[in-house]
């Protein structure tokens, strides 16, 4: 029983100038890098941002174009309609005009 006792770990209420100098170290690492994660959070945020004003213009362009290709395709039809009745107009001239003879 002896042996059991002299094995304990022991606490030394003493601080050493290396144990002041790690906690130093210790708390300037851990400074240095929350500021360096600030850091990069503040770069992706900007990144953020400007992936989001991209995606809205492309958003914008898209609309764009899709008001103008709906404003052609009106355009389209309603030539296409204007040909049609021409057209119309002309066979029912020439089957009247094939029913006279």
């Amino acid at each position: 029983m002896s042996d059991e006792k002299g094995t304990r770990l022991r606490f030394e209420p003493s601080l050493s100038w290396g144990d002041l100098l790690l906690a130093g170290s210790l708390l300037v690492a851990g400074v240095v890098a929350f500021q360096n994660l600030d850091t990069r959070i503040t770069i992706n945020d900007e990144r953020i941002n400007n992936v989001g004003n991209g995606a809205s213009s492309l958003h914008n362009e898209l609309q764009s174009h899709i008001t103008s290709e709906d404003a052609r395709r009106e355009t389209m039809r309603q030539e296409l309609r204007s040909e049609l009745h021409d057209i119309n107009a002309k066979l029912d001239r020439l089957i009247e005009g094939g029913e006279r003879k």
